[in-house]
């Protein structure tokens, strides 16, 4: 049987730990009050419809500490849903930066996806090229073109 003193203890560390995480600011909390719109699209590659590759929407002007990312994984058909938030729920209107990744396989050891079969030439915010943007309706994007 444990101590009087060091229950004691032990239940104003866990108080004070409960009232520091109030106190830390959390990313998806700020970010969860901005309506999100339906959005959806395709990804070709080479012509063909890129199944199972990951497409992401990088917002303009948001800081890293407020960043939401709406993604979405490719279908079958290239076809795309993007998620914010929850499910398939959408992205906040405004203008964005794409990034794709194409993972070549799936290692259930690490519970990761591994390589890139676009080889990482579309997967940086910073330089991408590709640009969609999120208007205050359902949105059908325009097809996302690329080469191998």
């Amino acid at each position: 049987m444990a101590p009087a003193g060091w229950l004691w203890t032990r239940g104003l560390a866990l108080l004070g730990l409960l009232a520091l995480m109030g106190t830390v600011p959390s990313c998806a909390k700020k970010s969860r009050h901005l309506p999100v719109f339906p959005a959806k699209g395709q990804l070709i590659v080479d012509g063909k419809a890129a199944k199972g590759a990951f497409v992401y929407l990088w917002p303009d002007g948001i800081g890293d500490m407020d960043a939401y990312c709406p993604n979405g994984q490719t279908e079958e058909n290239g076809d795309f849903v993007l998620s914010t938030y929850d499910a398939k729920d959408g992205a906040p209107a405004g203008e964005y930066a794409v990034t794709v990744e194409w993972p070549e396989r799936f290692n259930p050891i690490s519970n990761r996806w591994e390589g890139d079969k676009l080889k990482g030439r579309f997967s940086d915010p910073k330089t991408s090229k590709i640009r969609r943007t999120i208007a205050k309706k359902p949105n059908e994007l325009a097809p996302i073109e690329l080469s191998k």
